[in-house]
């Protein structure tokens, strides 16, 4: 390709016929496709006429050249393919995408030299923890764990955090104390401390504040899933026999109470979940209750509550009830009709005493379990070692990990699959005792 290039310089006036600037005028190009490019520069009004002109004149011709070598450089790429089909042989697309890119260099060099600290508060915070998707419990323990980490990691550049930084962390976060001083910090605060980091990071490396992530390169041992030493220790449900004894204590507690805990040991539903029942939700001729509602605990508001959706997308789902828990349903819409008339379908199941439109709060259904459990002399457990409970019951009476999955409204199958498979050694044996009668016995 030929390539020819042509000045044209004039002198700019104001509407008085005063001098202002000059304007540079060049032809880039090659045979059948030239391009004018122009570009203006104004007088410096400090600087005598003749110096003034001189100035204006070095950065015209600085900008001249830089546009010829630019235009070479355009010819290269040309010969070697190395442009899109929009910018090969069209120079000005190329120019006007060069000018594109240059401002997305720029932005990018300005996100790689942001804090942690400018970051978290600048754009992770408002941008995506305020975004109107998260629930307020979550927001509240991410501005909680933010401050927390920022005073470990708020000077250091984004870019410059890497996998030894978080190791290191990790460490400090297992000799750390608690605020008062008095113990370590639990295996839960440490999990909520990391959990809010991974976050961090993540979202930097999605809106490019960070070309990698440097938790790619810390071993997933290290904190990656919250611990539940009760689990390993076969604490956290009941067995069949304590379930049975439970349910006797139940059955000598107030028809309000007893039918709440009894859905939570034979559905596994979440507090949240439970207190957000109404009665549309439930089908009491088809035998199926659906979940679409999860109330929690909002000390921000005004209310006290956040009546939101489940915990995840997989949480909004259809149980299956047993006729024990249809007959307790039953009449405790019954007693409630006879206490308050005719209730339509946005009445709460498990309502506040003064309104059956309100719901209740999640706590109280914690607080009546420990007391229940304290006057019975039973083994303390909460309302979500009862969804464990209730996992476990559905897996010993021979339920596949699909389906307890789908009853427990589990995002991931392996979180199923980690909880709920390893239940009792008396599970163990039947299975096995179970194996040994399918072989020999006729």
């Amino acid at each position: 390709m030929a390539k020819e290039t042509m000045d044209g310089l004039t002198e700019r006036k104001n509407k008085n016929g005063e001098p202002i600037g000059l304007q540079l005028r060049i032809t880039v190009g090659s045979k059948g496709g030239y391009i004018w490019l122009t570009k203006s520069v104004r007088y410096n009004p400090e600087l005598k006429p003749l110096q003034a002109k001189i100035e204006a004149r070095t950065i015209l011709d600085h900008w001249a050249n830089e546009e010829r070598k630019e235009y070479e450089k355009y010819l290269e790429l040309c010969a070697s393919g190395q442009l899109p089909v929009d910018e090969y042989k069209d120079y000005r697309v190329y120019r006007a995408n060069r000018e594109q890119r240059q401002q997305s260099q720029a932005e990018d060099k300005a996100n790689r030299n942001v804090t942690f600290e400018a970051f978290v508060k600048e754009h992770w915070l408002s941008d995506h923890v305020h975004d109107g998707q998260h629930k307020p419990s979550t927001i509240s323990e991410y501005e909680y764990n933010a401050g927390r980490l920022i005073d470990y990691f708020g000077s250091m550049q984004m870019n410059a955090i890497r996998a030894e930084n978080i190791k290191r962390y990790i460490n400090k976060l297992q000799r750390e104390k608690s605020e008062d001083g008095t113990k370590l910090l639990s295996d839960s605060t440490k999990f909520q401390r990391f959990k809010a980091l991974r976050n961090i990071l993540r979202y930097a490396y999605q809106m490019d504040y960070i070309t990698s992530n440097p938790l790619d390169k810390v071993p997933s041992a290290q904190l990656s899933h919250k611990p539940h030493p009760k689990l390993r220790e076969g604490k956290d449900f009941m067995n069949r026999e304590q379930v049975r004894q439970y349910i006797q204590c139940l059955n000598e507690e107030p028809l309000f109470y007893r039918t709440m805990v009894n859905l939570i040991i034979f559905t596994g539903l979440r507090r949240g979940e439970v207190v957000g029942l109404q009665w549309g939700d439930i089908d009491l001729e088809q035998r199926t209750l659906q979940v679409i509602r999860n109330v929690i605990r909002d000390t921000k508001s005004e209310s006290g509550i956040y009546i939101g959706t489940p915990k995840t997308e997989d949480g909004a789902r259809t149980i299956a009830l047993s006729s024990y828990l249809v007959g307790l349903l039953k009449s405790w819409k019954e007693e409630q009709v006879t206490r308050r008339g005719v209730l339509l379908p946005t009445a709460y199941v498990f309502s506040n005493a003064e309104d059956p439109y309100w719901p209740l709060y999640p706590t109280t259904v914690t607080a009546w379990v420990h007391d229940f459990e304290v006057k019975r002399a039973l083994p303390k457990v909460s309302p979500h070692d009862l969804r464990h409970t209730a996992a476990t019951l559905a897996l010993q009476s021979g339920a596949n990990l699909k389906t307890v999955q789908d009853m427990l409204g589990h995002a991931d199958f392996k979180t199923t699959a980690t909880y709920y498979t390893g239940i009792t050694e008396e599970t163990r044996h039947e299975t096995a005792a179970a194996v040994e009668a399918l072989v020999f016995e006729a």
